[in-house]
Parts: C-alpha cells; structure tokens; sequence
C-alpha cells in the first residue's frame, strides 16, 4: 500500500490513469482468501465486487469515479477470478443498477476490507490527534492528508471529503489562533505597527518597489555583491528588532509555512488580510528571512574567507 500512498492521493475517488506492475503489487493485490470469497459469493460476476475490493484498501474510499478502470489491474483481476479477460471496463458498465452497487459495496466492506466506517466516537478521537498534529502543519490540506493517514492507520473507512476537512479546518484554525497569542506576547503592537508600515513602504533609487518585494528575493550567489546585499536585509531587519522575537513556540515549519504564503503572495494581496493575519503572517516572513540571509551570509563570508586563507598561504 505504501507505493500507492506515495504516489498518488490517499482518499482519492478514482483509479490514476497508469498504473505499473509494481503498483498492483504493493497496493491491488488479491490474496488467496479474498479469491475465494469473491469467487464463492458471486461467481462469474466477482469482478465488480473485486475492483471495489483493491480500491477501498488502496484508498480507504469508496470507488466513485465512473471514468475507465486501468486495463493492466483488468487484466491482473481477471487472471485471480478465472475470469474472461477484457481490457475495457468501467464502473458505469460494470454497474448499470446503483442499487446493485450499493449492495456490493457494503458486503466488501463487511467482509473483506478490514475497514470500519468511521463512527462520531471515532471522529472525536481524529480532531483530538488532529489538534496534536497542527503544530506541525503547514496549511489546512495538509492537515486533511495526515487525518487520512491516521484513519487509515486506525483501519477506518475515509469519511466525505467535507467532513474530513471540517474537522481538519477546526484543528489548524485553533493552531492559528494560538500562533496570534504567541506573536501578541512577543511582538508588541508598536513593533508589528513599525513592521507593517516598514515592508509596505517604498524603496529609493531605481529599482523602486517595496520593501517587502525587496526582501522577498531570494539570495544570490555566493559572491561578495550577494554578501553585501544579505548584509542590507539583515541590518534592516534588526532595526525592526525581529531579532529580539521570540516566537519559535509557533514552530518552524508553520513560520516557514507563513514565510511562504507571504512571498507566493503580491503585497496588495497581504495587505488586504485582517489585521491579525497581516501581523502573524508578515512577522513569519521576516523572522524567516532573517536567519535565511543570516545563514547565506555567514557561508559566503566562509567561503570567501577560507579563499583568501588559502591564497595568504600560497603567497607566504
């Protein structure tokens, strides 16, 4: 299952459009016992039953999607069950009555997926193991992928995306509001006000711009410009004090994940945020951008240092 995990959505409602020999291997196979039940149960019609079957583990969804099934697992289901082979088949032609899908969908479930629909209990217990998590997540999404991960850890059935995501969404919005707090305690309101109105001033000279567009690019090469550059960030930056910020308690993948949002994000678009957005977000970024051109300056002052050792040595 890992090789599908990997390379493809878990909670997905539909097969990929390729699939490999590994793929099969690691995430659709049919063991002995589950041939015999499809076999004992339906027959010569064990191949819708079957499809649902390796998708549900697969997955840990439902098969929805009526797109057409890949011809390879056809061919690989067909040689398990004894079956005529085809290589064209889709949910909508293997299952011209829902009410026959239904019911097979519920007997695979019952029987053979070793998967248990995911009760309110149950649910409760995810949002906990969720609100643990969200320290760590960088955004709502990932969240929902790691909630699917713990369900399927826990052998229960992926319940609808929305839900899922509702949950997820409680989770990473109380992690948020805990992130402010953090912020609140350690940036004053005059520092974030001077911050604010720091990155969204103009910048003199020709290149015009911003300062937060300034900021925002990348460091250069490992030459002495670069250096001199990093330098300028990083005395602005101190004169803002976002080196006296003590906000690692957010952790550093969600300031990381805030650094970013701010610099995929155009200025305008950061300003029009909420107060309090604007303050978590744009305090992210700079303390991110701090110790990003503070590392960068201090390798390219390395590395030019160890050069100029070397040709001291080779001169004396």
């Amino acid at each position: 299952m890992s090789g599908f995990h990997q390379r493809f959505n878990i909670g997905t409602t539909s097969f990929p459009k390729t699939l490999t020999d590994i793929d099969i291997g690691l995430c659709f196979r049919l063991s002995k016992e589950d041939v015999d039940a499809l076999r004992s149960r339906y027959r010569d019609n064990a191949l819708g039953p079957a499809i649902l079957l390796v998708f549900l583990r697969a997955s840990g969804r439902h098969l929805e999607n009526l797109t057409l099934i890949p011809a390879l697992l056809l061919k690989y289901l067909c040689a398990e069950l004894q079956l005529r082979q085809t290589s064209i088949a889709s949910l909508k032609s293997l299952y011209k009555r829902p009410t026959t899908l239904t019911a097979h969908r519920q007997w695979v479930l019952e029987n053979l997926a070793n998967l248990a629909p995911a009760t309110p209990e149950k649910l409760d217990d995810l949002g906990l193991a969720l609100k643990a998590l969200a320290s760590t997540a960088v955004s709502t999404e990932d969240l929902v992928k790691r909630g699917e991960l713990w369900l399927l850890d826990n052998q229960l059935l992926i319940p609808h995306e929305r839900v899922l995501r509702s949950i997820a969404s409680r989770a990473f919005e109380a992690e948020t509001v805990a992130a402010i707090e953090v912020v609140r305690l350690n940036v004053t309101e005059a520092l974030a006000q001077k911050a604010l109105k720091a990155v969204y001033s103009g910048r003199k000279g020709r290149t015009g711009g911003t300062n937060l567009e300034w900021l925002k690019e990348p460091p250069g090469k490992h030459g002495l410009h670069s250096l001199r550059e990093a330098s300028k960030k990083i005395a602005f930056l101190k004169e803002l004090g976002v080196h006296l910020w003590d906000i690692s308690a957010i952790g550093g993948a969600r300031i990381r994940a805030y650094a970013r949002a701010v610099v995929h994000r155009a200025p305008s678009a950061t300003k029009a945020l909420s107060e309090k957005t604007q303050v978590l977000e744009v305090c992210g970024f700079l303390r991110a951008t701090l110790l990003e051109f503070t590392d960068n300056a201090f390798y390219t002052a390395g590395r030019h240092l160890n050069r100029l050792i070397g040709q001291g040595r080779n001169r004396v």
